[in-house]
C-alpha cells in the first residue's frame, strides 16, 4: 500500500466514523463492509432487509460481524425523512406519497441519515450512476450556506513516483462538473 493510502487508513481508524453503505444488494459492498469493520476503519451501516443481507453474506462466505444492518423501510426515521423531503419539495409539486417513495430508496435514505447526523458519511455508486448518488446527496445533505456548486475528486496512486506527489495524483471534478465555468474553476 502507498504512504498516502496508509495515512488515510490510519486516520480513518482514529476518527472511528459511522459510514452508511446503501447498496447492500452488491456482493462487493458486503465484502467491503466486512473488511472495513474487521480493520476498524469505520463503524459500518448497511441498509436493507436484515434477513436478505445476512443470507446473501452467508451465501458468499462473508462474515458481517461488527456491521450494523438497518432495514430503512422499517425505521422511525423513515417518517422523519419523508416529512423533511416533502417540506423541501412540496412547493415544486411533490406529494407526501412521492416523498415517501423516494425516501424508501436506500440511496436517499442514506443521504438523509448523513444530513440528520445519524451517519458521518456514505459511500455509494457501486451499482448506481454518479448522478443518482449526487442527487441523493443534494436532497439529503445539501451544500454549505453560500455554496452553489458541488464538486468531486479522485485520488490515483501510481507506482510512477516522478509524477504528482510521489506518484499520488488528485483529479478534480471528473464526474460532477465536467465543463466548469471560470467561477467554478
Amino acid at each position: 500500500m502507498s504512504n498516502v493510502v496508509d495515512r488515510f487508513c490510519q486516520r480513518a481508524i482514529q476518527l472511528n466514523k459511522r459510514i452508511v453503505l446503501p447498496e447492500s444488494a452488491d456482493d462487493r459492498v458486503l465484502q467491503a463492509a466486512a473488511e472495513i469493520a474487521a480493520k476498524k476503519y469505520a463503524r459500518v451501516v448497511l441498509l436493507g432487509d436484515v434477513d436478505a443481507v445476512n443470507n446473501q453474506a452467508k451465501k458468499i462466505g462473508v462474515n458481517l460481524a461488527g456491521v450494523e444492518i438497518v432495514d430503512h423501510l422499517k425505521t422511525p426515521s423513515r417518517e422523519k425523512f419523508t416529512d423533511a423531503l416533502y417540506e423541501k419539495r412540496k412547493a415544486k409539486g411533490m406529494t407526501r406519497e412521492e416523498a415517501d417513495k423516494i425516501i424508501c430508496q436506500s440511496m436517499y435514505y442514506a443521504a438523509y441519515m448523513v444530513g440528520d447526523g445519524q451517519a458521518d458519511g456514505m459511500v455509494s455508486g457501486s451499482i448506481s450512476p454518479t448522478a443518482d448518488t449526487v442527487r441523493a446527496a443534494i436532497f439529503g445533505i445539501g451544500t454549505a450556506k453560500g455554496v452553489k456548486t458541488i464538486s468531486s475528486c479522485s485520488v490515483m496512486v501510481t507506482p510512477v513516483t516522478d509524477i504528482g506527489a510521489n506518484g499520488t495524483v488528485i483529479f478534480a471534478d471528473t464526474g460532477v462538473v465536467p465543463e466548469p465555468t471560470v467561477e467554478q474553476l
